[in-house]
C-alpha cells in the first residue's frame, strides 16, 4: 500500500469545509461542539497545508515500514471527516425543514444538537491519536517541500493566458516526424492494386501515433477524391455488434432515433450492405483489438470489385492477414534517436544555450528513455519545460528503470508526467477518467463537478476570481501539459476552451490509479467484478441490452453517483435506458453530493419518489435526458450549486416555482421549453450567488428579476420582441460587465419600426454582447458594433446597405449568419483582410445578391460555408483561391447554374472548382435546383417560408474530381469532434 496524494488531498479539502464551519467565530455550528472539542479540531487546522501541497510525502514514504501505517491513518481521517461533514450538513438541512413553529423548532434542534455533539465526542477521540500520529508522521522539518509545490500551484493563476500555440490538440500531425513518408507508402496500397475488396492494417504500440497517420489518410485530398464513401469507427477492446453497425449507418445515411431504435442488427446490416452495394468506399476501423468484431460485421461489406478498402488501426499485428489472404500490415516503428531528439526539440523549446549547457546532455539521456515513442516525447517535453537540471536528472533516474520499448514503458513515461504535476492538478485529472472513452469532456461541466468534489476550495480563489475561473486555469494547465486533448479549432479563441478529451492511454492511466487509491470506480454491463463497497464516487455506464446486476451493491455511503447512457454514447444519436437500479435504490443514498445523468430516460418522464430525499446534493444534472417534470421537494437541496436542466429537445419540462429558495445555486441550466405548473413565470429573485444562467426566456421568465443579481459571468437568454424586457436585460448587462465572460442574446420578432426601437438596437450593438441573434428589421444599415462579438445571426433585418463593411473589421468574429432577406441590396463586398477570425458564413434566402466579390486575403480562417436559396447569385467570388482553411462548402436550393459550376460531369461544367482548395468537400441538397429562367416568375408569384429550410436528411456529397463526378459522404470530423459554434 502506498501513500495517495489524491487521499491526502480529499482529506485537506474536508478540513477546510469543516475549518469554515466551527472555525469561524459566531458560526452557529461552532456552538455544536465543546471548547476541548474545538481545540482539538484546531490542531487539525495546520494539517491542511500539509496534505494539500506536500507532494514529496509519496517519494518520502515509498518502500517504507511506516508507509503502511501513514496511508492507514489519512484513509482513517478522511472516512471520519467526511462522517463529520455529513452529520454537520444533515443536521442543518434537518433544521431548515422543520418549519417555523418556534417552540418545537427549539425542541427538535435542540435534541437534534444534543445527538449530533454526542457522536462528535466520539469522532473526537478518534482524530486525537490520528492527529498525533500525522503531526509527527508529515515531514514538517523539510519546509521547502511544501513551499515549493504551492509555487507550483500558484503558477496556475496565469492559466487563462498561457500559450496555446503549446497545446496539444485533435487533429495536429506535428507531433509525427515522419508522417509524410508513412502517408505515401499508404495511399497507393488504398487507391492502387487489384479491384478486389482488400485490408490494410497499421499496426504498432500504443502511443506510436497510429490514429494521427490513419486521420491523416483519411483526411487526404487523394482519398477523399478518390473514394465514393468513407467512414470512420473507433472501436476499443469492449464493442458491440448493434452499436458498430449504428454508427456506420450513421455516416453511410443520416437517419433519425426513431428508425435506430425500430431496427436490430441485421435490419442495420442490411441496410448498410444496400448503401454500400457497388459503390468505392473506405472503412476505417480504429483501435480494433480481435477478429470477433470483423467476422460479426463483415456480412454487411460487399466486394464487388470496386476498389474498397478497409484501413484497421490495431496493437496487434496479425488482425489484417487474418482478416484478409492478401493484407497488407504496415509496421509503425518507433522514431529514431535523431527524429525523437527533433521532436522533443520542438515541443520542448529549448533555446540553443540550453541545447549546449547540462539541460541538453541530460536531456537527450531522457529522450533515449522514451523508446522513440511520440506520446511518451510529447507529453514529457511540456512536462520538463519548466523544471530545473537537479529534477530532471531524477526524473532520468526513474526511468532508468525500464529497458525495453512497451506499453508499460510508455504509461511509466506518463505516469511521470502525472507525478510532476502540482498536487492540486492530480484528483482532477485522475476525476476525468469517469467519463467514457473518446467523449468531448464539456469544461464547464467538468469544472463545476471538480467543485461539487471539494478539488477547487475557496482558499484557491484570488484577486476576485471565483471557483469557476480557477476550475478552468486547472483545465488549461492540463491541456497546456499534453494531459488534455482540445478541439484544434479552439487554439486561437481568446475565451475558455469548450471541449476536451483524454488520450487512451492517459485514462487507463487515470482508471488504474483511481481505482488503486480508492477514488474511483467504474461498472457497466461489460464489468466482470462487482464494485469494492468502500468507493465514495461511482461511475455506471448504462445499457438497455443487457441487464444491470450490481444495484445491490451501490452502497448507501455513496457521494458521487454519475451515470452514462452508453448507447447514446456509442453513436446513436438516443436510445432510452430506463435505470431500474435508480428508481429501486437511489433515493437511499442520502450522503449523495454529486449526481449526474447523461442521455438517460426516467420512466413516464418523472423522477422517482423520494428523491426530495437527498438533501445533501452539490450538483445535479439531467443533459440529454428524457424528463418532463421536476418534483417541487428540488427545494429541499439547499447545498446545490449546479443545476443542470438541459434534457433532450423535445422534452417540455414542468418546473414547480420553487427554484428561488436554492440560495446558494450558482450555475443554472433550464431546459429549451420549460413551463410553470400554474404557467406563470419563473422565480429566480433569490439566486444572490448565480455565476451561470442558460436558457432563461423572457416568455417564462420575469425580465426585470435578474436585473438584481451582480455575479453573472455567463448568461444565455432569449426575448420575444418586448422593448421593456429587453431594457431590463440591458441593464443587467451593463451591471455584470465587468466580469462577464460570455453574453449570449437571441431576439425575437423585433421590428425597429420606431425610432426608439433602433436607437435600443444600435446600444445593444456596441455593448458587450458576445453572440447576438436578431430577428426583425433594422432598416438602410448597421451601427457601430461591439468588437467583443463573436458571433451574429441577422434574420430579416432588410438592411439597404453592404453590411460586409461593418462586419468584416471586427476581431473576434468567428461566426456569420445572413438569413431571410437580412440584406436587400443586390451587390456585396469583402475586403482584403477583412475578417480575420471568421470560421463559419452561411448566407441563406438573400433574394435580390446577385454578384459577391471577396478580395485576396479575405476570411483567411474559414472552414464552413454554406449558402442556401440566394437564387439571383450567379456564381462563387474568385476570391474564395487565396481561403485556404475552407473544408465545407454546402449548397441547397440554388440555381442549376450556379450548382453546374461546382460540377464537372462528362468532363463538362465545374467552372467554378478551381476556386476551392483541394481539401475541401461540397455537399449539395437534394432538392430540385432552380432553374435560371423561374427565378423573376418565383420572386413575383411565390410566397417564401420564414424558416430556414434545413439539408435533407439524403442530402449527397460531392468533391470536385476533375476526372471524375463520383459522390461522397460529407467528410467526418475525427473520433467525434465537430466544428463547435
Amino acid at each position: 500500500m502506498s501513500t495517495t496524494t489524491t487521499t491526502m488531498i480529499m482529506a485537506s479539502a474536508v478540513l477546510e469545509r469543516l475549518q469554515y464551519l466551527f472555525g469561524e467565530e459566531g458560526n452557529s455550528h461552532s456552538q455544536l461542539i465543546t471548547e476541548d472539542q474545538k481545540s482539538l479540531l484546531g490542531r487539525l487546522w495546520p494539517l491542511i497545508p500539509l496534505l494539500k501541497h506536500h507532494d514529496g510525502a509519496d517519494a518520502r514514504y515509498n518502500n517504507n515500514t511506516g508507509n503502511e501505517k501513514f496511508t492507514k491513518k489519512v484513509r482513517e481521517l478522511e472516512d471520519i471527516l467526511y462522517r463529520m461533514e455529513d452529520l454537520v450538513e444533515s443536521n442543518q438541512a434537518g433544521a431548515a425543514s422543520r418549519g417555523t413553529n418556534i417552540f418545537f423548532k427549539k425542541v427538535i434542534d435542540y435534541k437534534a444538537n444534543h445527538n449530533l455533539g454526542a457522536e462528535f465526542s466520539c469522532m473526537m477521540d478518534q482524530i486525537n491519536g490520528i492527529s498525533l500520529c500525522l503531526q509527527y508522521s508529515l515531514p514538517r522539518d523539510e519546509p521547502s517541500q511544501v513551499e515549493s509545490s504551492r509555487r507550483e500551484n500558484n503558477l496556475l493563476g496565469g492559466g487563462r493566458n498561457l500559450p496555446r500555440t503549446n497545446t496539444r490538440v485533435v487533429g495536429a500531425n506535428d507531433d509525427i516526424i515522419r508522417i509524410g513518408r508513412d502517408v505515401e507508402q499508404l495511399v497507393p496500397a488504398l487507391t492502387s492494386g487489384v479491384l478486389d475488396l482488400d485490408v490494410i492494417s497499421i499496426c504498432g504500440m500504443g502511443g506510436i501515433g497510429k490514429t494521427t497517420l490513419a486521420q491523416k489518410l483519411f483526411n487526404s485530398p487523394i482519398i477523399v477524391h478518390h473514394f465514393d464513401i468513407r467512414v470512420w469507427v473507433s472501436v476499443g477492446q469492449e464493442f458491440r455488434t448493434r452499436d458498430i453497425f449504428a454508427r456506420i449507418f450513421n455516416q453511410v445515411r443520416q437517419s433519425t432515433s426513431d428508425e435506430l431504435t425500430r431496427m436490430d442488427t441485421m435490419d442495420l446490416a442490411d441496410m448498410v450492405r444496400r448503401r454500400l452495394k457497388g459503390r468505392r468506399w473506405l472503412f476505417v476501423l480504429d483501435d480494433i483489438w480481435s477478429i470477433q468484431l470483423w467476422e460479426s460485421i463483415r456480412i454487411s461489406f460487399p466486394d464487388d470489385h470496386c476498389g474498397s478498402r478497409i484501413l484497421v488501426t490495431s496493437r496487434i499485428s496479425d488482425i489484417s492477414v487474418k482478416m484478409s489472404l492478401r493484407g497488407h500490415t504496415h509496421h509503425l516503428g518507433i522514431l529514431s534517436e535523431a527524429e525523437s531528439w527533433e521532436l522533443f526539440k520542438r515541443r520542448s523549446q529549448l533555446t540553443d544555450a540550453d541545447l549546449n549547457s547540462e539541460f541538453g546532455e541530460t536531456a537527450k539521456k531522457i529522450v533515449n528513455q522514451c523508446f522513440g515513442l511520440a506520446l511518451a516525447i510529447v507529453v514529457l517535453a511540456n512536462t520538463l519545460r519548466s523544471k530545473t537540471v537537479g529534477e530532471w536528472k531524477s526524473l532520468f533516474s526513474d526511468l532508468q528503470t525500464t529497458e525495453a520499448p512497451s506499453l508499460e514503458s510508455v504509461k511509466r513515461t506518463l505516469l511521470l508526467s502525472y507525478n510532476s504535476l502540482p498536487s492540486v492538478l492530480k484528483p482532477c485529472l485522475l476525476y476525468m477518467g469517469n467519463f467514457p472513452k473518446d467523449s468531448k469532456i464539456g469544461v464547464d461541466t467538468l469544472c463545476q463537478l471538480w467543485i461539487a468534489e471539494g478539488l477547487v476550495s475557496e482558499k484557491e480563489c484570488s484577486e476576485g476570481k471565483s471557483l469557476m475561473e480557477v476550475a478552468e486555469q486547472y483545465f488549461d494547465q492540463l491541456a497546456a501539459r499534453n494531459l488534455v486533448l482540445v478541439p484544434e479549432e479552439e487554439i486561437s479563441n481568446n475565451q475558455s476552451f469548450r471541449y476536451g478529451i483524454l488520450h487512451d492511454l492517459i485514462r487507463d492511466i487515470c482508471i488504474d490509479k483511481a481505482k488503486k487509491e480508492g477514488f474511483f470506480d467504474i461498472v457497466g454491463p461489460c464489468s466482470k467484478n462487482h464494485p469494492k463497497d468502500s468507493v465514495l464516487r461511482r461511475t455506471i455506464y448504462l445499457d438497455k441490452h443487457e441487464e444491470m446486476s450490481f444495484g445491490p451493491h451501490l452502497g448507501l455511503h455513496l457521494r458521487t453517483l454519475l451515470f452514462f447512457n452508453s448507447i447514446h454514447q456509442s453513436g446513436e444519436k438516443f436510445v432510452p435506458v430506463y435505470p431500474w437500479v435508480v428508481h429501486t435504490y437511489l433515493c437511499n443514498l442520502k450522503w449523495i453530493r454529486t449526481l449526474h445523468f447523461d442521455g438517460v430516460y426516467f420512466r413516464d418522464g418523472k423522477l422517482p419518489a423520494g428523491f426530495g430525499n437527498l438533501v445533501l446534493l452539490r450538483y445535479l444534472s439531467f443533459t440529454e435526458c428524457y424528463i418532463e417534470e421536476i418534483p417541487s421537494s428540488i427545494s429541499n437541496f439547499l447545498f446545490l450549486l449546479t443545476l443542470d436542466l438541459r434534457v433532450r429537445k423535445l422534452c417540455t419540462v414542468t418546473i414547480p416555482n420553487v427554484l428561488f429558495k436554492l440560495e446558494r445555486l450558482r450555475y443554472l441550466y433550464l431546459p429549451l421549453k420549460f413551463q410553470t405548473p400554474n404557467h406563470d413565470k419563473l422565480e429566480l429573485d433569490g439566486l444572490k450567488e448565480l455565476e451561470i444562467l442558460e436558457n432563461f426566456d423572457t416568455s417564462t421568465c420575469n425580465a426585470e428579476e435578474i436585473f438584481a443579481l451582480t455575479s453573472f459571468r455567463t448568461l444565455v437568454l432569449s426575448v420575444e420582441g418586448n422593448l421593456k424586457d429587453l431594457e431590463q436585460i440591458f441593464k443587467c448587462i451593463e451591471s455584470n460587465a465587468n466580469h462577464l465572460s460570455k453574453t449570449s442574446l437571441d431576439i425575437r420578432n423585433f421590428d425597429c419600426q420606431s425610432k426608439e426601437r433602433l436607437s435600443f438596437i444600435q446600444k445593444l450593438l456596441s455593448s458587450r454582447v458576445h453572440i447576438l441573434r436578431l430577428e426583425g428589421r433594422i432598416g438602410v444599415e448597421l451601427g457601430a458594433i461591439s468588437e467583443s462579438i463573436t458571433e451574429i445571426h441577422l434574420n430579416g433585418s432588410q438592411l439597404e446597405n453592404d453590411p460586409m463593411k461593418k462586419l468584416e473589421v471586427l476581431p473576434k468574429l468567428r461566426i456569420l449568419v445572413l438569413e431571410i432577406e437580412a440584406y436587400t441590396g443586390n451587390k456585396m463586398h469583402c475586403s482584403k483582410l477583412g475578417f480575420p477570425e471568421l470560421r463559419s458564413l452561411k448566407l441563406s434566402k438573400l433574394y435580390n445578391l446577385e454578384a459577391w466579390s471577396v478580395e485576396d486575403e479575405s476570411m483567411q480562417k474559414l472552414s464552413t460555408l454554406e449558402i442556401q436559396n440566394c437564387r439571383r447569385l450567379k456564381m462563387l467570388p474568385e476570391g474564395f483561391k487565396s481561403i485556404h482553411t475552407l473544408s465545407k462548402l454546402k449548397i441547397s436550393m440554388m440555381p442549376k447554374g450556379f450548382q453546374d459550376r461546382l460540377r464537372k460531369v462528362d468532363g463538362k461544367g465545374g467552372g467554378d472548382l478551381h476556386k476551392i482548395n483541394l481539401n475541401c468537400t461540397i455537399e449539395f441538397g437534394s432538392d430540385d435546383p432552380w432553374p435560371e429562367y423561374s427565378i423573376d416568375s418565383a420572386w413575383q408569384n411565390s410566397s417564401f417560408g420564414e424558416t430556414i429550410t434545413d439539408f435533407p436528411s439524403s442530402s449527397s456529397t460531392e468533391t470536385h474530381d476533375f476526372a471524375s463526378s463520383s459522390a461522397a459522404p460529407p467528410q467526418i470530423e475525427w473520433e467525434g469532434i465537430a466544428y463547435l459554434q
